[in-house]
This record gives structure tokens, sequence and C-alpha cells, in this order.
């Protein structure tokens, strides 16, 4: 065989490819690694905040009932809320979603539903733990073992569903919001 002919040349390229893979493949790397680290993190923890109230005032004139839109406690921020149909059966429910500040959450669904649209909120992994009086109006409390707790009451025509994680007399401040605020 003779030096640089075909057959030598296509020996090399054989022996070779593994070789040129392994390089490519660690060009590659080095360049993604570069890229990552130029690319800018965010210091703080990014959250959505949306104004519910003003969502509120819009949803109003679509709305059957009207909408309940408690004051937020130091510190809590709303990230959702919308009017559309929920539950079994569907029907029209205001859902407002807010965030506390110890990392707690507490959302209200508020409709014109009945019973079986409340088990369908309230959901089979709560169980009834009994009542509370909050602002004249009884209240039905559930929990569970994780820490999970819901409020339902009537509320002006419609039944009012507090669900989340806060502390009792978190919802207990809603609850009361919401019937004074009807």
């Amino acid at each position: 065989m003779q030096p640089g002919s075909r057959e030598e040349m296509r020996r090399i390229r054989m022996s070779s490819n593994w070789v040129n893979m392994v390089i490519a493949l660690g060009v590659c790397l080095a360049a993604v690694l570069v890229a990552f680290a130029f690319v800018p993190r965010p210091e703080m923890e990014l959250t959505r905040e949306v104004d519910y109230v003003g969502m509120a005032e819009s949803a109003q004139t679509s709305a059957d009932f009207t909408l309940a839109v408690p004051a937020l406690p130091e510190g809590w921020t709303s990230n959702e809320a919308n009017l559309e149909p929920m539950g079994t059966p569907a029907v029209e429910t205001w859902y407002v979603s807010w965030v506390g500040p110890e990392r707690e959450w507490m959302s209200l669904r508020q409709s014109q539903g009945n019973d079986n649209w409340v088990r369908s909120m309230v959901t089979d992994e709560l169980s009834e733990s009994g009542t509370r009086e909050i602002a004249g109006q009884t209240f039905t409390a559930y929990e569970n073992s994780r820490g999970d707790q819901a409020l339902v009451g009537e509320v002006d025509g419609t039944t009012v569903v507090l669900k989340g994680t806060a502390a009792w007399e978190t919802y207990d401040r809603f609850a009361t919001e919401i019937v004074e605020g009807a």
C-alpha cells in the first residue's frame, strides 16, 4: 500500500470516526456550557399577579349573581381570576386564587350551584369537620390530614367555597369580608 493512496486514506477515515465524534460532542458541550453561563437568572421568585377586583368589575356585567370581592390581608396577592363554568354539573363560577406570604394559598369558588356542585368543588379528599359561625352566617368546615381545608356557606343567594392551606383565622377573615361585602 502506497502512502497517500485511497486505501490508506479509507483506513485512516474508518479508524478516526469515533475520535472525531468525541471531539465534535466535546465542542458542542462546551458551546452549550458557555451559553448557559451567560443566561441571566432572576434573583427573586417570579409570581404572577392579577387584578381580581378589576376582573370582577368586568365580569359582573355577564354574571347572574353579585361577585364576591374580599379585600386581601397584608402580603397576599391574587394570581388567577375568572368567571367560567366549573364543577359537576358545570355552572357559572366566579373563581379567584390567592397566595399568602407564608406560601399558603386560598381559592374562592362562588356560584348558584347545588349540592352536587359543592361536592365537586370540595372533592372526596376532604372530610366535614364541623361548622363555624362567621359574621352571622354558618359555614361548614372541611379538612384532611395533609393540611388542606375548605369552608362552604351560603352568602346572598350563592354558594361560596373557600379552599386552601391557610390558617383557619385567614378563612374567617376572607369569609367575613365576603359576608359583609354582600
